[in-house]
């Protein structure tokens, strides 16, 4: 009997010991496997970032490569060809010399563009400038055209962000004005910068025709969306977009210092 009672608890404990196994081997499988997705998806996270981060490096290059092409080769060829209207000689007709001032005029407004656009470009003048006088200038150049109404709008006492955030930050802004001009269909463009301590809080708004949560899946759109996030997540920045039919759309961009 004895012999018996010994036995069975000999068995049970066996099977104890085995399932209390079983259980620490599929515990340590699944903290195993749980670590190895882990670490697969911040290799991947760091691989898209590396990625991106080589991209806008990219960009950024052909950027002041087309900056300096602007500032030394075009606006030197538009200054050369004033230079030779203000040598050619006095004139006594008064038609002609209309036109010819108006020329000169033409090609004074046409290099101050060219000037403003290429330091839109270089993203070292853009870090140097900061984000909100650099985002003035871009969309002075839009109002320019006659089509849009623009207003721009600071608050809170101002604060220069890091280089490469207000590098970034501007190129999102950037995107977002482009597909405005693409886009959006719209009259008005309203810009806001709010500084809250070591938080700039950017808000770009329009009056466009807007979207659909389901148009964000269309190629052009989905991508410069996708675009704008992941520029965003590089730089640890909150980005938002809302947009409704007819209501146009509205971008919010979280900065910290």
């Amino acid at each position: 009997m004895n012999l018996q009672i010994t036995l069975i608890i000999s068995i049970t404990l066996f099977f104890v010991l085995i399932s209390i196994f079983v259980l620490l081997f599929i515990n340590l499988y699944h903290k195993r496997q749980k670590s190895y997705l882990q670490e697969k998806h911040m290799l991947e996270t760091e691989f898209q970032n590396q990625l991106l981060q080589t991209q806008i490096e990219i960009q950024e290059q052909t950027f002041t490569t087309i900056s300096q092409e602007l500032h030394d080769n075009i606006g030197q060829s538009i200054t050369l060809a004033k230079l030779n209207l203000n040598t050619l000689p006095a004139i006594e007709n008064v038609i002609i010399n209309l036109q010819l001032q108006n020329t000169k005029d033409i090609l004074s407004t046409t290099l101050t563009n060219i000037r403003d656009l290429a330091k839109t470009m270089l993203g070292e003048k853009i870090a140097e400038i900061g984000i909100e006088a650099a985002m003035r200038n871009e969309l002075r150049l839009l109002e320019q055209t006659g089509k849009y109404k623009i207003n721009i709008e600071s608050i809170g006492e101002y604060f220069e962000l890091p280089p490469q955030k207000a590098i970034v930050g501007f190129r999102i802004l950037q995107e977002a004005i482009q597909n405005i001009i693409k886009h959006a269909d719209a009259e008005n463009i309203n810009l806001q910068f709010t500084y809250n301590a070591n938080k700039l809080i950017i808000t770009l708004q329009d009056n466009g025709k807007g979207f659909k949560s389901d148009e964000l899946k269309s190629t052009n759109t989905g991508v410069g969306l996708k675009n704008m996030k992941n520029r965003a997540a590089l730089i640890n920045a909150n980005f938002k977009l809302q947009s409704s039919p007819f209501h146009g759309t509205l971008l919010t961009l979280e900065l910290i210092s």
